[in-house]
């Protein structure tokens, strides 16, 4: 009952709560890169900008998407029809692991050019990576739950297009490359997650009670059979 009551209490609120989140992500973003004249966003990652003055508005961005991500997870999980579906219990799974990569993002925040050198700069890219693989992966497996759904396409499109662009931000943020465009794929990555982010905020709840609906009635129709 409590499961129920938690799910109730986020569903309606996760579309205002992830469009939020992407207003505050990329409003931080743009004011902390506008008090920082000699940063540049194409080609300085992310993490090079919170090491800078003011770049603690950088990481209440991330941490506003990471919150976003946990009530992804939440409602997910707590879904009646996350129980019934092994896929939509691993998708909510990696929506709360990719919170975990957010906050660990935040706490071992590093320059990624010396990253390899230090275990919090290890740690730290190891996340970055692990985030941008995790992007696309969830979406794959969200789409395959709920095939048969008008939104399944949108949402396995947009996986496709986090895939490419993540397996670039993961090469390019290893620290082997110099003068790369890093802080632009990085950008293009986050514009695509927080896309991803508002559509499943303003469909998941839709396409869990339509799915679950759908279980409930195969259910019926089995019990049914069984009676005759």
């Amino acid at each position: 009952m409590t499961r129920r009551r938690f799910y109730l209490a986020i569903a309606p609120a996760l579309p205002f709560i992830c469009g939020a989140a992407a207003v505050i992500m990329i409003t931080c973003d743009v004011i902390a890169i506008s008090l920082n004249p000699g940063y540049d966003p194409l080609r300085e990652s992310i993490s090079d900008l919170v090491l800078l003055p003011n770049g603690w508005m950088e990481e209440w961005g991330m941490a506003a998407a990471g919150i976003a991500n946990a009530f992804l997870a939440g409602l997910m999980l707590s879904s009646d029809a996350g129980r019934r579906h092994r896929g939509l219990l691993v998708s909510g799974g990696l929506f709360a692991v990719s919170t975990a990569c957010f906050g660990v993002i935040i706490i071992f925040n590093t320059d990624p050019g010396t990253a390899v050198t230090t275990v919090a700069g290890g740690i730290h890219v190891a996340a970055v990576i692990l985030l941008a693989v995790l992007f696309p992966v969830t979406g794959l497996v969200l789409a395959r739950s709920v095939r048969g759904f008008h939104d399944a396409v949108a949402v396995g499109n947009l996986a496709r297009i986090m895939a490419v662009i993540g397996a670039v931000v993961a090469w390019q943020v290893l620290p082997i490359h110099q003068d790369t465009f890093i802080g632009l794929s990085e950008r293009f990555l986050s514009g695509v997650g927080l896309a991803w982010m508002v559509f499943a905020g303003s469909h998941l709840p839709g396409l869990l009670e339509g799915l679950d609906r759908a279980s409930r009635g195969a259910a019926d129709q089995i019990s049914a059979s069984y009676k005759r």
